[in-house]
């Protein structure tokens, strides 16, 4: 990072600093700076302007293709119930429709990066 990096970093308020921070040592330290201010941009977009904020809502990322969602949803069921996998109408289930039809109405995404970002709304 650039000495106009840092200078720009230590002008940030204090909760973006421990935001940034924190999304350095999580899930950005692959990101260069003006990467991590880009998603910064894109969390404070929907409403998430603190690390606690962040750490209240981040569910999990998923590789950004085209069944993103439909991956996130099935992760979600098989959680709240793991025997559902055991059904004979598991693989049956169309994904995509339970993220359309129920999840996304509890959710925020973010696509960045290669990734989509599922935070829980707070």
């Amino acid at each position: 990072e650039t000495s106009s990096d840092y200078t720009e970093y230590e002008r940030l308020s204090d909760d973006t600093i421990a935001l940034y921070d924190h999304l350095d040592g999580c899930i950005g330290s692959k990101w260069t700076h003006e990467e991590t201010l880009d998603f910064i941009e894109e969390l404070e977009d929907i409403g998430i302007e603190t690390e606690e904020q962040f750490q209240d809502s981040f569910d999990r990322s998923v590789d950004n293709t085209w069944k993103a969602e439909a991956e996130f949803a099935e992760e979600c069921m098989l959680e709240i119930e793991p025997s559902l996998q055991d059904s004979m109408v598991f693989h049956a289930i169309d994904w995509q429709s339970v993220w359309d039809h129920q999840l996304k109405y509890d959710f925020n995404t973010i696509e960045f990066d290669g990734e989509m970002y599922f935070f829980r709304n707070i």
